[in-house]
């Protein structure tokens, strides 16, 4: 008994070497994404920003949120028993394709900003693959 409940508190398999390296991988990405070099200066002219603004909380508040999605495509690729690095894309776009779009969608239709809306659902589903071909590709292996 004492180890069913171990189970049902503990990490629930969860391999937090791969969520903190495929969260480290969405943050690389997003600096780079979101450079001057790349889609910076779009992207803040259709957010309305008139230069780079950023709050204390911005990378933390990030950080955080890539974690969580870590977490996400984690539980996703267990629970559907997709370990391997293909597995792992093909479910990080699918979370892509099925929420990111969806959560973004009002850029797309309601706001008049396609362009915003293809930076960020471009940015989501190429994380999305990055980070679950890294969490697919560890679950594999163990």
């Amino acid at each position: 008994m004492a180890k069913e409940i171990k189970h049902v508190t503990g990490s629930m398999g969860i391999d937090w070497i791969g969520i903190g390296i495929a969260a480290l991988v969405y943050m690389a990405l997003g600096f780079i994404w979101y450079s001057k070099a790349l889609f910076f200066p779009e992207w803040s002219r259709q957010m309305g920003l008139s230069g780079p603004k950023m709050e204390w909380y911005a990378i933390p508040g990030m950080f955080f949120a890539a974690v969580l999605y870590a977490i996400g495509l984690s539980r996703g690729i267990l629970a559907m028993n997709l370990k391997s690095l293909t597995g792992g894309v093909l479910t990080g776009l699918a979370m892509a394709v099925c929420y990111v779009f969806m959560a973004n969608s009002t850029k797309l239709f309601f706001a008049g900003k396609p362009i915003l809306f293809w930076i960020d659902f471009g940015f989501q589903s190429i994380a999305g693959m990055l980070m679950g071909s890294i969490i697919g590709a560890r679950a594999k292996l163990t």
